[in-house]
This record gives structure tokens, C-alpha cells and sequence, in this order.
């Protein structure tokens, strides 16, 4: 959700000029929505692998927090509430990614305790 907000942010604004590296962010943005709805149906069903797909797409968005932003705000492109809002909403999805991650990797944790004392 936050990561749709930053894009709708970082895009409707008239201020910034396209360019390759709009483009490059477009694809990322994708990428990442249908990855974050891939792991939240994965963890749905407990899968402790996805828990860890989860830490690194928190860790991606922070590194993504000091990319595009940054770069626009630089260039005078990216007025201040604008900017605000975009690194907000990048450092929202990343909290609750990894507050997902955490959630997911102690749950299915759990289930697979309590499991395996159920089969001894």
C-alpha cells in the first residue's frame, strides 16, 4: 500500500522530468508489488522461506530510500512535501516488511515446532 502511494506521489508530479532512471524505478516499483504479494500469499501459509525474502526486500527498499528521492530533491525537481512523502512512504513499506518478515519467520517457527512434537 505504501508502495503504491510513493509511486502515485513520486509520479504525479509535474515537476520531475522523465528520463531513463523514472523508467528503471517504474520496473523496480513493479518488481517489488508483485514480490510483496508473492511473499504475503506465501506467508499466508507459513512458509519460513519467504520470511527471509521479506528481510531482503525491507533491506532494498532503505537502499532504494537514498536513490530516486534523493536524486530528484538534488536536482530541484522534487519539491519538499513531495519529497517528504515519497521517503516516508518508501521507509513505511520497509518497516512493515520487515514487521511482515518477523511475523512470518516466528509463526511458521512456531508451526513447525509444535508439528514435530506431534509426530514423535
Amino acid at each position: 500500500m505504501f508502495d503504491v502511494w510513493y509511486f502515485i506521489t513520486l509520479y504525479s508530479s509535474f515537476t520531475v522530468a522523465p528520463d531513463h532512471t523514472i523508467g528503471l524505478d517504474i520496473l523496480i516499483n513493479i518488481l517489488f508489488l508483485l514480490a510483496g504479494f508473492m511473499a504475503s500469499e506465501k506467508a499466508k501459509v507459513y512458509a519460513k522461506e519467504w520470511s527471509y525474502a521479506m528481510f531482503g526486500m525491507a533491506a532494498a527498499q532503505l537502499a532504494r530510500l537514498f536513490w530516486l528521492p534523493e536524486r530528484y530533491h538534488e536536482l530541484g525537481q522534487l519539491i519538499d512535501g513531495a519529497y517528504l512523502t515519497a521517503r516516508l512512504t518508501i521507509l513505511a513499506s520497509a518497516a512493515f516488511m520487515l514487521l511482515a518478515g518477523i511475523v512470518c519467520f516466528v509463526n511458521s517457527t512456531a508451526l513447525r515446532k509444535f508439528l514435530a512434537g506431534t509426530r514423535a
